[in-house]
């Protein structure tokens, strides 16, 4: 069985053991492995309120390992005692002839296993039953999870315009441009994200067709293509509803007021999928005469009333996009790979230290209700632990060379820290 697990990662505090009341404790050297693997298994590093829940796991013995029969016992048990507490849950069996040929559980919880003790413990029909007390904290975001000491990467799109004549009012004929590099600006002076610029990257064929909300979870195969290319894990595309002034008819446009309405969207560069949407709009004034042409993107732009509201709304969305992202796991993509050996592109800036360990993941293509083309991540269960790290990628040794043969890793694999 496969723990699909996209949402968890516990910080275990403390890990107390309690002798069983049957069988054999030659296992719990190899259990106490099991809290570092748990690191990236179950939950987030959050403290709130810790509730107390008594759990049962099974797991069978295989070839008469009773460690590795506990270790996973003792996964199941967790598991069953975040569902007790609220986790959303989907399974996914497959048969041939008969037989089940495939186990995948997908869980999701926002609990962090703060203690676990095992109360009982027996060994029935070649399977290892065992009952363990799990203490659990309820959490309410990522802001200490383990991954978020990872620098995410964006590459920031074209900034379309939907309405051009918005923009006769000052000659604003680069606000595009100058949207772009802004708002790339005050991401990186964030000093929590990375962002490139690429202006010329065009997303939407017709403005029209950017998405306005979050349940059209549409991919868009050109933010994949730029993110691979930038080696970037996200994509910032926007669109700029209105520039208008509140009176057109104003012919003088001195002191009038001016709107600035823009949506903004983060996608996921690997599977494409929108992930995040904020909806700047607010209201200034616009001092300038309406025949004076104003160099958008000049000091004067940006001292004015209506530069700074911008700049207000910039940084409100970098925050919002920052919080948003938090809960996702980190990704990178293998650059090449020599038996067991690979070159991850993340370099110094992206935080990874010698010692990190990921796990390797594998892209394929599942098709919706609509046969719409929708990318999964494939958990291959092989750690990837780095290294080196040099200025533009990291070097990584995979943990299990049989394993790693009988894959086939290859560029535009994926390292991920769930």
């Amino acid at each position: 069985m496969r723990i699909w697990l996209p949402m968890l990662c516990v910080q275990i505090k403390r890990f107390t053991l309690s002798k069983p009341s049957t069988g054999t404790s030659a296992g719990f050297p190899a259990l106490r492995h099991l809290v570092s693997c748990c690191l990236m298994l179950f939950g987030f590093s959050f403290q709130v309120q810790a509730v107390d829940v008594v759990a049962k796991g099974v797991a069978p013995i295989v070839k008469g390992n009773v460690g590795l029969a506990r270790e996973k016992a003792l996964e199941d048990a967790i598991r069953n005692a975040a569902l007790q507490v609220g986790a959303s849950i989907r399974s996914t069996q497959r048969y041939e002839q008969g037989l089940l040929t495939e186990d995948d559980i997908e869980l999701s919880t926002q609990a962090q296993v703060q203690n676990v003790r095992i109360l009982e413990e027996e060994v029935e029909d070649h399977q290892l039953r065992i009952t363990a007390k799990v203490q659990l904290e309820q959490s309410q975001g990522c802001s200490d999870n383990p991954k978020s000491q990872y620098q995410r990467t964006f590459a920031v799109a074209e900034v379309g315009i939907e309405h051009p004549k918005d923009l006769t009012v000052g000659q604003l004929r680069n606000a595009s441009s100058v949207l772009g590099n802004r708002l790339t600006q005050t991401m990186n002076h964030s000093n929590k994200v990375v962002a490139f610029n690429v202006n010329e990257a065009k997303l939407y064929t017709s403005l029209g067709q950017a998405p306005r909300s979050l349940p059209n979870q549409v991919p868009l195969t050109d933010n994949i293509g730029i993110a691979k290319f930038l080696g970037t894990q996200f994509v910032v595309s926007a669109v700029v509803r209105s520039m208008g002034m509140i009176s057109p008819q104003s012919w003088m446009g001195l002191n009038s007021d001016r709107i600035f309405d823009m949506q903004l969207f983060v996608h996921d560069g690997v599977t494409g999928s929108l992930l995040h949407k904020s909806h700047l709009r607010d209201v200034s004034s616009w001092h300038f005469n309406r025949h004076r042409q104003v160099r958008m993107g000049s000091s004067e732009f940006w001292d004015s009333d209506y530069g700074q509201m911008i700049d207000h709304l910039f940084k409100q969305a970098t925050d919002k996009m920052i919080q948003a992202i938090q809960c996702e796991p980190y990704m990178a993509h293998v650059i090449d790979a020599q038996q067991h050996v690979i070159r991850v592109a993340a370099g110094t800036a992206s935080g990874l230290r010698p010692g990190d360990k990921l796990t390797l993941v594998r892209k394929t293509t599942q098709f919706g209700l609509q046969l719409e083309a929708l990318t999964e991540l494939k958990r291959t269960y092989i750690q990837a632990t780095i290294k080196q790290v040099q200025p533009n990628y990291s070097i990584a040794e995979l943990d299990d060379f049989n394993d790693v043969g009988r894959y086939g890793v290859q560029r535009g694999d994926l390292v991920v820290k769930w």
